[in-house]
């Protein structure tokens, strides 16, 4: 990595903002997790029993977190809300989004 961060994904971590410039943390983040799960079921041509080992596992890792936490963890990768849209949303600050957002993937991440 250089330290203009002119190559493609890297930041340059040792400036003012840590690199994050247009929440381009918050988009690296989430993206391993959009790609990685697929909230819908039934692709064309895919087998039906990975489609329902998809939808069970989804169903089991929404269930393992708190209410909270399933309901910002949908708006921001489902619905594919930033988190200052989602503080909006609920009325609270962006950086309780971040913490209930933070907790759901520890918990998502279990089941990867």
């Amino acid at each position: 990595m250089n330290r203009t961060g002119s190559r493609k994904d890297t930041v340059d971590l040792a400036c003012k903002d840590k690199g994050d410039k247009d929440d381009a943390i918050e988009k690296a983040m989430a993206d391993p997790y959009r790609r990685a799960f697929n909230w819908y079921d039934g692709r064309m041509g895919e087998n039906p029993q990975d489609a329902v080992e998809r939808r069970e596992t989804r169903e089991e890792m929404l269930a393992a977190m708190t209410e909270k936490q399933r309901e910002v963890f949908i708006m921001y990768y489902k619905d594919g809300m930033t988190q200052d849209e989602i503080a909006g949303i609920l009325g609270v600050s962006k950086m309780s989004v971040n913490e209930r957002l933070r907790y759901a993937l520890t918990k998502a991440k279990k089941f990867f």
